[in-house]
């Protein structure tokens, strides 16, 4: 079964793509970057993958100047080396880098990496031993016939803010985790098993922040911690045993929010992440069947 169905594409003979996977992912998670460019290369969709930052960080310090300067030479260098396509695994990066290509009337079209997935036809996980909750036995996620007969995994999808009002990433990866149980969060309990909502998720509308996006604004840890906790528990309302994201700085957020929570559980300060055994993972820790520790 291939993203959004059909026959396994032909590869390409030749690619004028270069994969980027940005500074958190290629930080935290360098073994799912390398999966992923090892999938566009083997496929003929990436030629090379190229090691950089969009600029974005200094941008999100009030450091536009020097933003554009980045991001201009990052668009410039993949233009000169002949190749007209830059796959960005990071949504900041994504729409940092297009926007900026609109700007300066560049040539280098940025692609979304979900969506590069979905055109080759990376395989849609329909059961996987990644980021499986903690709660069940590690004799159900090794054992075939235990896993078949354990209550299925449901995911919940943590759209991050970048994504907010284009929903590139967001519309992707649900099409990419199309073979799971997949429930939206909202701001109150209570969550459907849906695809593809009219109201919530994939439109955007939804989209809130892990904590970490009002960091630049200096707001104090405590504030940072609790909308970390608040989308956890989003999660555990919509009664997910996972919460799956596509941003690698959502990821490490959530987690040590999570982390933080556990190893304060008795301060009253700790943030309020319930008491599920709710993991968070990456989309393409799914994928590739690869569990990372954020």
């Amino acid at each position: 079964m291939l993203a959004g169905g059909g026959k396994t594409p032909k590869k390409r003979e030749a690619s004028g793509a270069v994969f980027f996977p940005g500074c958190a992912l290629r930080a935290s998670a360098p073994n799912l970057a390398a999966a992923a460019f090892a999938w566009l290369r083997d496929q003929g969709r990436c030629g090379s993958s190229f090691s950089g930052c969009c600029g974005m960080p200094s941008a999100l310090e009030g450091d536009v100047a020097r933003f554009e300067r980045q991001s201009s030479a990052l668009l410039e260098h993949v233009g000169s080396s002949s190749m007209r396509e830059l796959v960005t695994a990071c949504p900041s990066c994504y729409y940092a880098l297009s926007s900026q290509a609109a700007k300066l009337g560049s040539p280098v079209r940025v692609t979304a990496l979900p969506a590069a997935l979905c055109e080759t036809g990376v395989p849609v996980p329909r059961a996987t031993t990644a980021c499986s909750s903690t709660a069940r036995s590690s004799a159900a996620r090794t054992s075939p016939t235990r896993s078949s007969a354990a209550r299925a995994t449901v995911y919940a999808l943590h759209d991050s803010c970048p994504d907010r009002e284009q929903a590139v990433f967001a519309r992707a990866v649900r099409t990419l985790l199309d073979g799971l149980v997949v429930r939206e969060t909202l701001p109150v309990a209570g969550a459907a098993d849906v695809g593809v909502p009219a109201t919530a998720g994939a439109d955007g509308s939804h989209a809130r922040c892990c904590g970490k996006g009002v960091e630049g604004y200096g707001r104090p840890e405590d504030e940072q911690l609790a909308m970390a906790a608040q989308r956890i528990a989003e999660a555990q309302a919509a009664g997910a045993d996972v919460l799956v994201t596509a941003c690698g700085t959502c990821a490490r957020a959530l987690t040590d929010t999570r982390a933080h929570a556990a190893a304060n559980a008795h301060a009253s300060t700790a943030p309020n992440c319930g008491t599920s055994t709710l993991r968070v993972c990456h989309y393409l820790e799914l994928l590739f069947d690869r569990q990372e520790e954020w």
